[in-house]
């Protein structure tokens, strides 16, 4: 049903290869490789020249075009997984941590927004429920599977994050520089989590960018408290080993105080 080849390939079609390439084998394809197959081969014994290359004509390969299904156009994950195949073009993979109130989510992760993965991974560490689709694709990833932040609502994530009362979702952005720009609901967690990155010397800004990750449905903002952090990283900084280092050091120091606190007896329940 959908890929990113920019152009019709020749093919013969099967499931296999279909699955192979990522491509979702409609009933039209179906058909096709239904009347492939019925064709007669073109080696069967007693058959004269002519017959033998009149069979191989037959057997030519079947231009097939395969247009990409852009994910700008989805409005809901149902969207997405109706264009594209878990395990062929994206995974999923989820965490959740006993006794953990905090997640961390790259809702468009591998190579989707690259890097984004990783970088939520070692922030989770073993302490926090942890939440990744990424994208698996050969080419096209982020026009296929790039699904707006708040039309993000894959079922077993949002089943994670009601769980939590923290949620710091990770991010990838096409701007200038190595910087972190900072959104989210969650105002308190946010400045927390900007003063710890800009001690780590870290280039941070909490405000006046075009990612402020305020929908009340964005990914980050579905934790059980309505609100969450959005860390957009750009693609020089996610390329920095050093400024992926110590951005995981701050932030895992500040959700490791939340944490405690958060467990400590006599600790009162957060609040939006």
């Amino acid at each position: 049903m959908a890929t990113d080849w920019p152009r019709s390939w020749l093919l013969r079609i099967s499931p296999t290869v279909a699955h192979r390439v990522g491509m979702r084998t409609t009933n039209s394809l179906r058909a096709l490789q239904m009347h492939t197959s019925a064709m007669p081969s073109a080696t069967a014994p007693g058959r004269s020249t002519a017959n033998r290359c009149c069979a191989r004509n037959q057997h030519k390969l079947v231009a097939v075009s395969l247009p990409l299904t852009l994910a700008k156009n989805f409005r809901s994950f149902a969207d997405l997984a109706a264009a594209y195949d878990e395990g062929a073009d994206y995974l999923i993979t989820r965490v959740p941590r006993p006794g953990s109130s905090i997640c961390i989510v790259a809702p468009h992760g591998g190579s989707i927004e690259e890097h984004t993965s990783e970088i939520a991974t070692a922030i989770a560490g073993a302490e926090f429920s942890l939440y990744v689709l990424e994208g698996i694709r050969p080419t096209g990833n982020y026009a296929a599977l790039h699904l707006t932040s708040h039309y993000f609502d894959e079922p077993s994530c949002l089943e994670l994050l009601v769980t939590c009362d923290d949620v710091v979702a990770i991010h990838g952005c096409k701007v200038d520089g190595e910087v972190i720009l900072v959104g989210g609901l969650d105002k308190e967690l946010a400045a927390e989590l900007g003063a710890a990155m800009t001690k780590a010397g870290l280039v941070c800004y909490l405000d006046g960018h075009e990612f402020p990750g305020t929908h009340p449905n964005n990914v980050c903002n579905r934790g059980r408290r309505g609100v969450g952090v959005q860390l957009e990283l750009s693609a020089a900084f996610r390329e920095s080993s050093p400024h992926k280092r110590k951005l995981v050091a701050a932030a895992r120091e500040v959700l490791l105080r939340h944490a405690a606190l958060r467990t400590r007896p006599g600790a009162a329940k957060p609040s939006v």
